[in-house]
């Protein structure tokens, strides 16, 4: 069950973002990308690139994360992206930046 694999790639992923285990996040969107990506599933496509997009906003990367919301955003679903691009607050212990990704998604 393929679908049912890419909610519970992107469930997992989420459940290591948000314990700061990025690396593992990381992985589990790279699976469920791949999987979408056999299946043609745009909508899950958009959201693993997404969701690899702000691993790396954790890492500093910006101008990767900038490709990989381009991505989503130009090729995919514009859905997903519009609800959840826009700016991406970026917490570290002690701190706190925002960062603003992509204004007015392209249009």
């Amino acid at each position: 069950n393929y679908p049912g694999m890419i909610n519970a790639f992107n469930n997992i992923g989420n459940i290591y973002s948000l314990g700061g285990m990025q690396q593992n996040a990381f992985n589990y969107y790279q699976n469920a990308l791949k999987y979408s990506e056999f299946l043609g599933d745009t909508e899950n496509i958009a959201n693993a690139l997404k969701n690899i997009g702000i691993i790396y906003t954790f890492r500093n990367e910006f101008k990767l994360a900038n490709n990989n919301f381009l991505k989503a955003e130009n090729s995919y679903s514009l859905v997903i992206v519009r609800h959840s691009v826009g700016q991406t607050t970026v917490q570290r212990p002690h701190q706190q930046h925002r960062v603003k990704l992509i204004s007015n998604c392209g249009r």
